[in-house]
């Protein structure tokens, strides 16, 4: 049956939906795990929305010291959740939408290239649901992050060079070019498998008897620089033009560097963080026995240099190295943005694509009775089971995550009718939101511009002259219990009302 693959892939889509909650996750903004992050993506896409839609001048709700524009990646997903927002109204549910669409896509993309190599569907469907077992792409695959949207599109330019292996035309190879050049845009990470590829064409199109076998894998030595060049000069040349633009701008908000290696980090700090990933931490990539399933194969790949087809062997290599290479090189980041580890989930999809592959080729009396496919099968199946826990978990009362965001805040329709009335907006007032642990969650609920204080930094009565000389108009307090601090100096004196008994406004007092 011509589209049974497809059906097959819808079901287990749709019955992922519901395993995960999607539906009701659909109705959040920026919560729960790692709302800072979230909530910075979604910020860019309200600022475009609020300041009259200018592409080349990207800025977030807290204006930090200076005037509120800065940028990482490229953002032309925010861009174009802002063009959603002025159609269909500023409703964060068209950015989360148009995140997931990318990085959806880019695994259906991956399952038509495994049907393409395995030839049959069990081993296909089997290493795409163990994609969709790990905790970081259910969770932040419909979400805010640019992370599963860059992964999306390599996974989608991975089908588009699958496609020039079978027809040969080179449009398809462009075309990867043009979607894995919008990946590295949206995340300078996820172009390890890319550049691993191009490395494996060099290598085979150096030696005569390599150029001939391989003939077919690679067009011709001038058309692969051609693509590299345009991938690696564009997205350089954003990086460092968004350098350009942070610091003209005074922004330090956006990590666009090499920021706590491995190699300049002490050896208890290098410690703490193996043993937290060991104890906890692993869980949130895959399944303990899916990681120790995933190591086994990588080894079991790289000890099979001859009985892999070698610009395969070398993609993979390189991708291994170059994924090894990210995690050294910010090693210090991988707890607190544990997401970083989406940006080389290629590696795992890539060796279980090639382990099914091997055992098609060299087991295969044990494939055709689909046994290796279904320990596959049954390690993604129980990947998943824990995966939805986590999930519902995250998405409860439960977990401190969750409630770290004030449910009052989620009323935005009522919350921002009450500031409305207040004559508080957008583009006419600068507040003081406190407290927040990240630059934008709260500010971003609020619609407004201005500042967070964050319980972790020791406050005084300077900070509250530093707002007041920056131009602070308003004073948001979203917990009761800092309406007595200290480093206030007399500027609680003008309350303008109380929402939902908890979202404290004040006018700021003179001294």
């Amino acid at each position: 049956m011509k589209y049974l693959p497809h059906i097959v892939f819808g079901v287990c889509f749709a019955a992922l939906i519901f395993l995960y909650g999607y539906p009701g996750i659909l109705k959040y903004g920026p919560i729960s795990v790692h709302s800072w992050r979230q909530a910075d993506g979604a910020s860019l896409s309200l600022c475009y929305y609020n300041n009259g839609m200018h592409f080349f001048e990207p800025g977030v709700n807290n204006l930090v010291a200076g005037n509120g524009k800065t940028v990482a990646e490229f953002p032309i997903i925010y861009y174009i959740g802002a063009i959603f927002y002025a159609l269909f109204g500023d409703h964060h549910i068209w950015l989360r939408l148009l995140n997931s669409l990318l990085f959806f896509a880019g695994w259906y993309a991956l399952y038509r290239l495994l049907l393409g190599v395995l030839g049959e569907l069990t081993g296909a469907l089997a290493v795409a649901l163990a994609m969709m077992s790990s905790f970081l792409l259910a969770f932040y695959g419909f979400n805010y992050l640019p992370n599963t949207a860059g992964l999306g599109l390599t996974w989608l330019g991975a089908w588009s060079y699958y496609r020039y292996y079978q027809t040969g035309r080179l449009s398809w190879f462009y075309g990867m070019g043009g979607i894995v050049l919008m990946a590295g845009l949206i995340k300078v990470s996820v172009l390890s498998p890319f550049l691993a590829l191009i490395g494996a064409g060099v290598i085979c199109q150096l030696f005569p008897a390599t150029r001939s076998r391989y003939r077919r894998w690679f067009p011709s030595f001038g058309h692969m620089a051609v693509v590299a060049a345009i991938v690696i000069g564009l997205v350089g040349a954003w990086y460092l033009w968004a350098s350009n633009y942070n610091r003209v701008n005074g922004s330090g908000l956006f990590l666009t560097g090499i920021n706590e290696s491995f190699f300049s980090l002490p050896k208890a700090g290098v410690d703490n963080i193996v043993k937290e990933i060991a104890r906890e931490y692993h869980k949130l990539y895959f399944s303990t026995e899916m990681i120790y399933l995933l190591v086994a194969l990588m080894v079991l790949v790289l000890l099979a240099p001859r009985r892999v087809p070698l610009p395969v062997y070398l993609t993979f290599l390189f991708t291994l190295l170059g994924s090894t290479a990210f995690i050294l090189l910010f090693f210090g980041q991988i707890l607190v943005h544990h997401y970083y580890i989406i940006d080389i989930m290629f590696l795992p999809a890539l060796t279980l694509c090639i382990a099914l592959w091997l055992a098609k080729q060299y087991l295969p009396r044990w494939y055709g009775r689909l046994l290796p496919q279904l320990v596959v099968l049954g390690f993604a199946v129980w990947g998943i089971y824990q995966t939805q826990a986590r999930m519902h978990y995250y998405y409860s009362a439960a977990s401190p995550d969750f409630t770290a965001v004030n449910p009052s805040l989620l009323k935005q329709d009522e919350l921002h009718q009450f500031l409305n009335e207040r004559d508080i907006r957008f583009n006419n007032s600068l507040v003081v939101c406190v407290p927040d642990y990240s630059p934008n969650t709260n500010l971003y609920y609020l619609n407004l511009k201005g500042w967070t204080v964050t319980p972790a930094r020791e406050w005084t009565t300077q900070n509250m002259s530093d707002f007041r000389k920056w131009g602070a108009s308003h004073i948001i307090v979203t917990d009761s219990t800092w309406l007595k601090h200290p480093f206030w100096e007399g500027a609680l004196q003008s309350p303008l009302g109380v929402f939902d008994n908890s979202i404290y406004v004040f006018k700021v007092s003179e001294r």
